[in-house]
């Protein structure tokens, strides 16, 4: 199953399993499937290596971030990027 087809059939069943305290459902999968995009500091943070204010941004992966106005065309095109869309 395709992201896509993850976040349009399973969203629905993911939150109600969510919301109803299913433990058996892997939360992470589940963003992964979405195409949730984590700062690359993310896993040091959890570690307590990098405190939150000198993690890199998710988008741009800079800190302090430097990602283009939100909404803007540069913008989307990051974004696009970052998510593997386009090159």
């Amino acid at each position: 199953m395709s992201a896509a087809e993850f976040s349009l059939a399973g969203l629905d069943e993911a939150i109600e399993r969510a919301r109803c305290g299913d433990r058996d459902l892997d939360v992470v999968d589940a963003l992964a499937r979405l195409g949730t995009v984590w700062s690359p500091d993310f896993p040091a943070f959890l570690e307590g290596k990098v405190d939150a204010s000198a993690m890199r941004c998710a988008l741009c992966e800079k800190s302090p971030c430097e990602c283009p106005a939100f909404g803007t065309p540069e913008y989307f095109a990051l974004l696009d990027r970052r998510h593997g869309r386009c090159a």
